[in-house]
């Protein structure tokens, strides 16, 4: 039985390290938050879009909205869908954008949900896939190295 040499026993810890760090863990997770209507202020103002579902089952997903304390309703620019999640859209002139603007009062909203995502986004993503092709090339290096002695 053939014994590895030192340059072989590097090949093989290079090899088996480059295959570890393909395989993140870290993977992205969505993180759902429902909120009661009576407890809007809870509600991320960043969070890049608001669902609101309705008593009715409706649910209306607007990307910018503000909330309206005095007269307890919440305003905002989006979109609208009926119960079997089918868009609803108003009549669209040509100046006015697909998306509409809404006003819902608290009394008609079930709850709130926003959608965050967290952990490993594509920038990470790049960032393995980069790292992985290095560490690839540098192990296609030392195997062309080691064959030539």
């Amino acid at each position: 039985m053939k014994h590895l040499s030192t340059y072989q026993y590097i090949l093989l810890l290079l090899i088996g390290t480059t295959l570890c760090g393909c395989n993140s863990t870290n993977k992205a997770v969505v993180t759902r938050q429902f909120i009661e209507p009576d407890q809007y202020y809870l509600i991320h103002p960043e969070a890049k879009f608001l669902k609101i579902h309705t008593t009715d089952g409706e649910l209306f997903v607007l990307k910018k909205w503000e909330i309206q304390q005095d007269s307890s309703t919440i305003e905002g620019l989006g979109a609208f869908y009926d119960v079997n999640r089918k868009i609803i859209t108003k009549k669209v002139t040509r100046t006015e954008s697909v998306k509409s603007y809404y006003t819902i009062r608290f009394s008609d909203i079930q709850y709130f949900e926003t959608n965050e995502l967290q952990g490993n986004t594509m920038g990470s993503n790049r960032a393995y896939v980069i790292l992985s092709a290095v560490t690839v090339g540098f192990t296609a290096l030392l195997i062309g190295i080691i064959l030539s002695f």
